[in-house]
């Protein structure tokens, strides 16, 4: 509570990192009872260039993934204690730049600790695999694979985890009415075209979104009107990376399951369509409330004009 405070106070005076950590830890240092102590990460990025100013207290590195599959680095500024051990200790910043299709990741020690219900941790290499597997949808990846992991047994630690990513990336609110889906839709086709997929191509990713979306309208929302849908879309590379997310009841994707392809009749097969355009459907399971599917296709892998 003490260090949120005075954080938020020593903000304002100046947000050079080095400068603002070594005043906070004065203060807590001589505020603190013996043997408290915080540890911090300071991060300021700047979409505009993707460059990061950072400085470490005694806090994990932290990740950096993307932009393919696979690819990840480790952000091993210059290390110094936590706030609060040393009232004369001189805190400095690093600074890192990131390429567009990357994305930082910030987490606490809570993520290297979860234990499964035998003790047993789950090693760093594997939280790194998980994280640089897709890197648009790291934090979800690594959130359904710790509640995977662990079965829900309880924990001795928080886990708290943060996504940044840095790239173009464009977000928009609609309402959970139809006409929506025809805003959605060149909202998409536009973004998909930047990218030279070919014209049939672009049709396929836009039907399939808007097939998504008439699935939340529809059965999310039981068809209220009043409701609202969000997309984000962003570029990663050869990769268009499509959130959307919504505030309704909780759905089990199992459930999402497309009727046989030779039952002739109406309705049933936009699951099938999705799944047959896109390369990645994934649900984010970590929301409180609410759902987010996200959606990704390559042009590297379906060609472009």
């Amino acid at each position: 509570a003490k260090f949120s405070t005075e954080f938020q106070y020593e903000l304002k005076i100046g947000a050079e990192g080095g400068d603002l950590l070594t005043r906070i830890n004065r203060i807590i240092a001589k505020r603190s009872t013996r043997g408290m102590f915080v540890t911090a990460l300071y991060a300021v990025f700047d979409p505009k260039d993707g460059k990061v100013q950072l400085v470490n207290a005694g806090h994990l590195y932290p990740i950096v993934v993307g932009p393919k599959a696979g690819q990840f680095r480790v952000l091993k500024s210059e290390g110094f204690p936590p706030l609060g051990i040393a009232d004369d200790q001189v805190y400095t910043s690093s600074e890192f730049t990131l390429v567009p299709g990357e994305r930082v990741i910030l987490m606490t020690d809570g993520v290297t600790d979860v234990k499964n219900e035998n003790g047993v941790t789950l090693s760093q290499d594997r939280i790194h695999e998980i994280l640089a597997s897709c890197p648009g949808n790291a934090v979800a990846r690594l959130t359904l694979e710790l509640k995977r992991f662990t079965q829900d047994s309880v924990q001795s630690d928080d886990i708290t985890l943060i996504g940044i990513g840095f790239g173009p990336y464009t977000e928009l609110t609609f309402s959970s009415e139809t006409s929506s889906l025809g805003l959605i839709r060149h909202l998409v086709e536009d973004k998909a075209r930047s990218m030279n997929f070919a014209e049939k191509q672009v049709g396929r990713i836009a039907l399939a979104v808007t097939e998504a979306v008439a699935n939340i309208i529809k059965h999310t929302y039981k068809s209220e009107t009043d409701q609202r849908i969000q997309i984000g879309i962003g570029v990663n590379g050869p990769e268009l990376q499509i959130h959307l997310r919504d505030w309704g009841p909780k759905q089990d994707p199992s459930h999402f399951v497309s009727r046989p392809l030779d039952e002739i009749r109406p309705g049933g097969l936009g699951v099938h369509y999705m799944k047959e355009t896109m390369d990645v459907i994934e649900f984010d399971h970590s929301l409180t409330y609410g759902n987010e599917v996200y959606l990704q296709i390559s042009a590297e892998k379906v060609g472009r004009k």
